[in-house]
């Protein structure tokens, strides 16, 4: 798959601390299931975990549907290319 760029959007206090500790901007690694439900795998953009002078990237799974912490923010014809759009919130797509 090639690498899709996301925006998340903190909904809960957890998911906008995450937002501001790893920034806006994710990569979508893959789709698949997480907890049973379809989700993406991100990575952040930037290395922000770890100590000061050995940084890696966050990763976390985020649900597609009803995520308790983010919302997805994502240009329509990305999400197209990388799942089924069927089940996707149309407030997440932009044109």
């Amino acid at each position: 798959m090639k690498s899709t760029c996301i925006k998340l959007v903190g909904k809960t206090r957890h998911g906008k601390n995450r937002i501001h500790q790893h920034g806006e901007k994710w990569i979508v690694e893959s789709v698949g299931k997480f907890q049973g439900q379809s989700a993406f795998s991100l990575r952040s953009t930037e290395k922000t975990e770890g100590p000061k002078h050995n940084k890696g990237f966050d990763g976390r799974w985020v649900l597609m549907k009803d995520d308790p912490n983010f919302w997805v923010k994502c240009d329509a014809d990305a999400m197209q290319r990388i799942c089924d759009t069927t089940n996707i919130p149309k407030d997440w797509l932009t044109r």
